[in-house]
């Protein structure tokens, strides 16, 4: 089953492409009758993708609670009116009183004076940058609108209380919440911020209360259901999150004068966004020894992740491909183990279920025949494209000659398809011949190994 992260990218995939479609079929509108046409084809598109927004926020909603013994009911998903969407188009055509101007960079001599100012999109309608720049904008605020259907069920749940105990179907009698998680794709240091503030509750302030429902274009913020004293989704990364945050805006055991402007410097001379996607990333991830695990070395892990792939399988055996794909993943976080000969007993995916997260949780791999119709390598290919960056995991597939499985990593260069068996990167000679529909993908980001891994790695 996909992930709620896959159902969310999905829509905005489709959002993007019907978004650009009507503009295409419309053009740049003109004037507010033209906006108004065009309003009328986009509101129903908008509100189909609320709809499975909303279901998608309360499938996780309830799979989270299950996890703690509990169930909830959800509130109803909110309103939305033409006039949302009507506003968004205006702002990003450049009309309205805060048009979203866009910046081209003209070259011809009759409009030479204009280069990098800041025009509005009706000002230069057939231009191919105007229509690809506005279509962008828009759909970012479309997305935030679409979004939001979930994101205010999680905080309308939660204000309204509606979790019980699934075996007494008591009310719970914890206090209630909600809290933003960075999905780490696109990270920057305003959403760091709210992040790192932790769960909303309903006594909290109205200031607190308001600030934990803000969400700007292009964010990609989730909102998930706390119970106050149990474990929740994103819980280890706020705990980072709010770490650096007092590291860099406070003084002397106390908040210090312009945190906000201290925090916008900290992140901006650490790099970013890539300084916060990496706050996500576990300390093995960055170089430092990773967890205990009995029976595997930690010592020299910068230089075990250096070689993870050279060193997953040293023996070459040709028939070990899950063993080898299970070491090189340890290896990439730092623990010096390698592959034995032979096959498990079990399959790539059962392997992976014996990796955790910080909440227990196994990894979920997608793209099955049913799930995606059928995909040959390309098109899987362009779906492992659209992970963040940072990320790595496997893929298991039908090749040529029989069934097999390898690794791929998201990098800043793009996508890498490593075959740990073979110590082979760039590895697609085979796998892009495998059948269409037999492929199968994990992010295995974030999750940890078990003493379960060794065994499959190392012995049975």
């Amino acid at each position: 089953m996909p992930t709620q992260d896959a159902k969310l990218r999905d829509i905005q995939r489709r959002l993007e492409r019907d978004v650009a479609a009507k503009i295409d079929e419309f053009g740049v509108p003109m004037d507010t009758d033209a906006v108004y046409d065009i309003t009328v084809e986009l509101h129903p598109i908008v509100v189909k993708y609320r709809q499975e927004a909303y279901r998608a926020y309360v499938e996780q909603m309830g799979r989270d609670m299950a996890q703690l013994g509990l169930e909830v009911a959800p509130a109803r998903i909110q309103g939305y009116g033409p006039h949302a969407t009507y506003d968004a188009l205006a702002r990003a055509a450049g009309f309205g009183e805060k048009p979203s101007n866009i910046i081209l960079e003209l070259v011809d001599d009759e409009t030479k004076e204009l280069i990098k100012r800041s025009v509005p999109a009706f000002a230069f309608p057939n231009h191919h940058h105007v229509i690809e720049q506005m279509s962008a904008r828009l759909t970012r605020t479309l997305m935030r609108h679409t979004l939001n259907a979930g994101r205010r069920a999680v905080e309308d749940t939660a204000r309204l209380g509606r979790v019980r105990n699934a075996v007494s179907k008591q009310p719970v009698t914890q206090r209630i919440g909600y809290a933003r998680v960075l999905t780490g794709q696109e990270s920057c240091a305003f959403c760091a911020m709210l992040a790192s503030r932790g769960p909303v509750y309903s006594e909290d302030t109205a200031t607190r209360r308001a600030d934990g429902r803000r969400y700007h274009d292009g964010c990609d913020c989730r909102a998930v259901l706390v119970i106050e004293g149990q474990p929740w989704e994103g819980e280890e990364e706020y705990r980072r999150l709010e770490a650096a945050w007092r590291e860099a805006t406070w003084e002397d055991g106390r908040p210090a004068n312009n945190q906000w402007k201290r925090w916008q410097s900290h992140v901006s001379e650490n790099g970013g966004g890539s300084y916060i996607k990496s706050i996500f990333t576990v300390d093995a991830e960055r170089g430092a020894a990773p967890p205990k695990l009995p029976g595997v070395s930690r010592k020299g892990s910068k230089r075990t992740v250096k070689t993870a792939l050279t060193g997953a399988n040293p023996t070459g055996d040709a028939d070990n491909c899950i063993r080898s794909a299970n070491a090189w993943l340890m290896r990439m976080q730092g623990y010096d183990v390698s592959a034995i000969p032979g096959q498990p007993s079990v399959d790539a995916e059962a392997s992976s279920k014996t990796w955790r997260d910080d909440r227990g949780k196994t990894p979920q791999w997608t793209g099955s025949d049913r799930e995606t119709g059928g995909l040959d390598w390309e098109k899987a290919r362009d779906e492992l494209e659209k992970m963040p960056e940072g990320s790595f995991g496997l893929i298991r597939y039908r090749g040529r000659m029989t069934a097999h499985v390898t690794g791929w990593e998201k990098t800043e260069n793009g996508l890498i398809i490593v075959d740990p068996q073979q110590a082979v990167e760039g590895f697609e000679y085979d796998i892009e011949k495998g059948a269409a529909g037999s492929f199968r993908w994990v992010n295995m980001q974030g999750f940890r190994p078990t003493p379960d891994t060794v065994r499959i790695v190392r012995e049975e």
